[in-house]
């Protein structure tokens, strides 16, 4: 259940193991955002009274974890270790020059590179198999996007040809350029594990698995975890069905009902929440009461009773925002601190109109959302010089760093790229006759 301390658990089982005598070393223990693993690397410390066995942890998100086992084994899957990691606007932006090679500049109403790349990454993470990795060559891939197309996106199906070459000129532009984005950390990791993975030696060294929020993973995510444990069947995850919210994303909250039965494991609920009043439990054990696939669950609190819930429609974002500043005032009056008022909303564009009627009412606010550090164009300028440096075959830095030099375009700088592209393909064929 939600606030019941499944993070604590999780994280003194660790301390536990430590204290039993088990090497840091051994255990994995995963989690969903690197914040997340910060504050759980920096609980276990805490549980072990700060020694420094939580450092030989191997702690972190997926995609870390799996960047590290990746550049310790690129060379069994033909990467070189110093291959280079697409954000999503780097992404984007290599999926927006596959589009340009293949089709040149497309219609007004043709999809936009965002959108080709939300439909590419949900077909991978949920049709991605084993007999696909094993049977398909990386550039063969296509993870049964038209029956995606034909499923969740039927308006698009006339663009199946397209989307397809689309596909296929952006994995090969990303293997060519020995760069991988965070669904090839996955896709590549999976793969590692399929062919190599009874002779990789991070494998063999793991013996005890934890992963926390289980019911957010995908099915390559759920696989991974499988062929990790596969030596030692060491393996506990901790979460709740009825907390899955990225299914968009191709998150399968069945992951967590099938893990009991997929590895013979004992199952404890623990429903006791310590962050809620009780009329917030009553509201949520009636909506998920409804669910069909689920856990049975009933979440009580040992709290004080508090306010229901309430649930206002409004029909404009300006009705929305003047309500919130609203109730923002009367709680302000009730003598409750601005500093603990929060205001949550689905994405940054959806706080454009309260940060005005809170500006305009003189209340005082940070704002968290928006453009990320390593996402800020400036400082993407930076990396770019940073990233050729590493990696002389990354065509999005290359682009991205030419541009800014007066006078050299989009046009310009793709031809510059071409013809160093070229003349490494050159060196490398000569370098390789020699040997």
């Amino acid at each position: 259940g939600a606030g019941s301390g499944k993070t604590r658990v999780i994280t003194h089982r660790v301390a536990e193991l430590i204290h039993s005598g088990i090497p840091a070393s051994s255990i994995l223990l995963l989690t969903f955002t690197n914040k997340a693993a910060n504050e759980m690397a920096l609980r276990v410390s805490r549980a072990l009274k700060n020694t420094t066995e939580q450092q030989k942890i191997i702690h972190g998100t997926f995609h870390s974890v799996g960047s590290r086992f990746l550049r310790r084994n690129a060379k069994l899957l033909n990467y070189k270790n110093n291959f280079s990691i697409l954000d999503s606007s780097d992404s984007r932006d290599l999926i927006k020059a596959s589009l340009a090679e293949t089709i040149g500049k497309p219609g007004k109403y043709f999809p936009k590179a965002a959108v080709l790349q939300n439909i590419f990454s949900l077909a991978f993470n949920r049709f991605c198999t084993h007999k696909m990795i094993l049977e398909l060559v990386y550039q063969e891939r296509n993870f049964h996007l038209e029956q995606l197309l034909s499923a969740d996106y039927p308006h698009f199906s006339e663009h199946i040809d397209i989307f397809l070459n689309v596909l296929s000129c952006y994995r090969r532009k990303k293997k060519s350029g020995q760069v991988m984005d965070f669904d090839d950390l996955l896709e590549n990791w999976l793969e590692l594990l399929l062919r190599h993975g009874e002779g990789l030696q991070l494998c063999e060294q793991i013996k005890y698995i934890l992963v926390d929020e289980y019911q957010d993973t995908n099915q390559v995510q759920a696989n991974i975890l499988y062929r990790l444990s596969l030596p030692h069947k060491n393996i506990m995850v901790v979460g709740d069905d009825a907390q899955s919210i990225y299914s968009w994303r191709g998150a399968d909250f069945g992951n967590m009902l099938d893990f009991p039965e997929r590895y013979k494991a004992e199952t404890y609920y623990m429903e006791e929440n310590y962050r809620s009043t009780p009329e917030i439990l009553e509201a949520a054990n009636q909506s998920i009461n409804y669910n069909t696939r689920q856990f049975k669950k009933n979440l009580f609190s040992s709290l004080s009773d508090g306010d229901k819930p309430v649930i206002h429609h409004v029909w404009a974002a300006q009705d929305e925002a003047e309500l919130i500043l609203d109730n923002i005032l009367n709680f302000r009056d009730q003598d409750i601190s601005l500093k603990e008022m929060s205001v949550l909303y689905r994405n940054h564009v959806q706080s454009a109109a309260l940060q005005v009627v809170l500006t305009h009412a003189g209340i005082p606010f940070v704002v968290h959302s928006g453009v990320k550090f390593f996402e800020q164009a400036h400082i993407k300028d930076v990396t770019s010089f940073l990233k050729v440096l590493f990696n002389p075959l990354d065509e999005i830095s290359w682009i991205r760093l030419l541009r800014l030099l007066p006078g050299i375009g989009n046009n310009t700088a793709n031809k510059i790229f071409s013809v160093f592209q070229n003349q490494q393909a050159v060196r490398l064929t000569k370098e390789n006759a020699e040997l």
